[in-house]
Order: C-alpha cells, then sequence, then structure tokens
C-alpha cells in the first residue's frame, strides 16, 4: 500500500459512543509505504466523561517505510482534542493488548524532535494496555541525535522508553527540526486482461 499525506493507517477511533461496546481483533496491516503524513501506525481510544469502552487485540502493523511522518507508530488512548487534565480524570476504557510494531524503516519528520514513537495508554483500572512491542524497529530522526520512544501507561515494549513528561522527554520533544518531503515511486499498479 502506498500512502502520501495522509493521517495514517490508524485503527480506531474506538470508544466513542457512551455505554457502548466496540473492538478490533486479529488483524494485519503490512507492506506499507508512508510518506508525508501525520502519523504511521496508530490506534486511538477515547476519553472523556461520555465514553465507550471494549479493547482493540491482537493487531500487527509490519514492513512499514516510513519517510516524513510526526509519530511512525502511535498509540493514542487520550482520543480527540482531549488535554491531558481530562484524560486523567476520564481515561479511555479500551484495553489494548498485544500489538507488535515490526520492522519499520525510514525517518520522521523532526515536528516532535528526537521523537519517532508515542505510545498513551489509559490510567483506568478499567483498561489494560499489555503486550505492546517494537521488532526490527529502525526509524531515525532528521534532528540529529538518537531516536526517542515516549511511553506512559505502558512498559518492556523491546525498546528503551521514556515518559513524555521526563526530563528526557521533554529534552527529545524540544530538539524540532524539518525533514525533507519524502518520496518515492509508487508500486506498480498490475493490469488484468480483459
Amino acid at each position: 500500500m502506498y500512502c502520501n499525506g495522509t493521517h495514517g493507517q490508524s485503527i480506531g477511533s474506538l470508544g466513542q459512543y457512551k455505554g457502548e461496546m466496540s473492538f478490533v481483533k486479529d488483524v494485519v496491516i503490512e507492506n506499507v509505504w508512508m510518506l508525508n503524513g501525520q502519523h504511521g501506525a496508530r490506534l486511538k481510544t477515547w476519553a472523556g466523561p461520555d465514553i465507550g469502552y471494549g479493547f482493540i487485540d491482537n493487531v500487527t502493523f509490519r514492513n512499514f517505510w516510513g519517510g516524513n511522518n510526526e509519530y511512525t507508530a502511535f498509540i493514542d488512548s487520550c482520543y480527540f482534542n482531549i488535554n491531558a487534565t481530562t484524560c486523567a480524570q476520564y481515561p479511555s476504557r479500551m484495553n489494548i493488548t498485544n500489538i507488535l510494531f515490526e520492522n519499520f524503516t525510514g525517518y520522521s519528520s523532526g515536528k516532535y524532535g528526537n521523537a519517532v514513537a508515542k505510545l498513551t495508554c489509559s490510567t483506568s483500572k478499567d483498561a489494560v494496555c499489555e503486550n505492546i512491542k517494537f521488532k526490527d524497529f529502525n526509524i531515525k530522526t532528521p534532528c540529529g541525535g538518537d531516536p526517542v520512544f515516549l511511553c506512559d501507561g505502558v512498559k518492556d515494549i523491546g525498546v528503551d522508553c521514556v515518559s513524555a513528561t521526563s526530563a528526557a522527554g521533554k529534552a527529545a520533544l524540544a530538539n524540532k527540526c524539518v525533514a525533507p518531503q519524502a518520496s518515492a515511486s509508487p508500486f506498480k499498479v498490475r493490469k488484468f486482461n480483459g
């Protein structure tokens, strides 16, 4: 799949409607070129006072090439336009489990400095964020320095990770720069007889 200028390969948003259950299970998204977009692979769950509940389970994002995207991997459990205070008071009620980000290459946009991935998981006692893993994730930052993974509410993801509010997280986010537009030839379109 070839995508240029999109919001990313998103699952969700889920949990938007008060009292309603929503879920996604057993999904593989692979062989994707993500260029000049908002994000790469993304999971979105709602937070706020009037939300639903449910789960995202067993999702694999594999073989992504990303060029000039903000966060190449992003779990957003404070969706949509929810500030940190409201999100903490009314966290998402969606479980996020068994998620794999595998074989990613390319570079970020620099909008968030050296941060190339952000995982913001729910703080609700009614929701879990478990078994989230990165394997062969080789996204570089155009801002100089090492790529940084931001994690809040999840741990043991297979790479070093820091909180967005930690000194290391703040330093990574502050080191902003602008990446060049990404370009790549699209995949050839197969012609069928007929």
